[in-house]
């Protein structure tokens, strides 16, 4: 699978959640904290994204054991 379409796809997510923190204003405590919980998945999932893409491109199709290796990731 390739990991640049739903990294994309989260990082307009989290654009998104910011805006909607910032309009919350002080009185949404409860909101911005499920936001935060919100933008905290949404950065992790990012981050395993992101080394995926770098396993991927460090990656030698032709060696078997570096595929392997990649795949158990």
């Amino acid at each position: 699978m390739d990991a640049i379409v739903p990294l994309r796809e989260h990082h307009e997510k989290v654009e998104r959640l910011f805006k909607r923190f910032a309009e919350t204003g002080d009185g949404g405590l409860t909101e911005q904290r499920a936001i935060r919980d919100e933008v905290i998945d949404a950065l992790v999932f990012q981050s395993a994204a992101r080394e995926q893409l770098e396993a991927q491109k460090e990656m030698d199709p032709s060696d078997p054991l570096a595929v392997l290796s990649a795949v158990g990731r």
